[in-house]
């Protein structure tokens, strides 16, 4: 068992200069966890945006794939069009051909508003026009 009589002799509380005195030596401790922490926290958002750059490229290899467009099929929603695809892996890559038979054509919509103001009831304030 342990006892304390803090001061009793000198007046002063060692515990409490104890204390402070192991505060202020920590705090180059204190100060170096800090660091540590930033930099295993930047560690991480560089590990992920590496993760995220990895998979990018993983999907740009797989578009570069012939196999890969190999795939897709065409279609059409018009019974009056043809859609078909090459089913030959080692052909090269073709051409695509739209023809266009007719264009499409503005439109425009004209309104008539009146711009005459009117105070029909002698109030000193204009009504609302009418169209």
């Amino acid at each position: 068992m342990t006892s304390s009589v803090d001061g009793l002799v000198s007046g002063l509380s060692t515990s409490s200069m104890i204390t402070q005195l192991m505060s202020v030596e920590a705090q180059p401790q204190n100060r170096l966890k800090a660091k540590v922490t930033t930099a295993q926290t930047a560690v991480a958002s560089y590990q992920s945006v590496n993760t995220k750059a990895a998979a990018l490229k993983n999907a740009g290899d797989a578009l570069s794939q012939l196999s890969t467009w190999r795939s897709i099929k065409a279609t059409s929603s018009s019974t009056s069009v043809t859609a078909s695809t090459s089913s030959n892996l080692n052909s090269s890559t073709g051409s695509l051909t739209f023809n266009v038979t007719a264009l499409a054509s503005k439109q425009s919509t004209t309104m008539k508003v009146s711009t005459t103001l009117v105070d029909s009831d002698n109030d000193g304030k204009t009504d609302n026009p009418t169209p």
